[in-house]
């Protein structure tokens, strides 16, 4: 973090939100986490700077600071969450579908 504060015309788009705390005690952290702002406080884009240079926090409504970007948050397997869930909804949406069309084969043949 740094103390540089940024004006409404420096703030881009909404880019994401704290979604878990670090943990206090390990200091382990992954993803979206924070030891500063609580869950739900929101990532905007700086006008004119890569996000994976800067972003911008929102520390109160219509206050944001700027964020430099230091390293990557560690890889964590809920990361891959969405995409397991996703995956496992297609197979069940695979097997119902190809059920019922095995179903309507049998009952055309006589």
């Amino acid at each position: 973090m740094t103390d540089e504060r940024l004006t409404k015309g420096e703030i881009g788009n909404e880019i994401g939100e704290v979604k878990r705390k670090a943990d206090e005690y390990s200091g382990s952290y992954y993803g979206d986490s924070s030891n500063l702002y609580d869950k739900g406080t929101k990532y905007y884009d700086i006008e004119g700077v890569a996000p994976d240079t800067a972003i911008a926090i929102e520390e109160r409504s219509g206050e944001w600071v700027k964020a430099v970007y230091l390293n990557e948050a560690p890889f964590h397997w809920t990361d891959l969450l969405p995409y397991i869930l996703l995956g496992i909804a297609s197979f069940v949406l695979f097997i119902i579908l190809s059920l019922r069309y095995a179903r309507k084969r049998e009952t055309r043949q006589y």
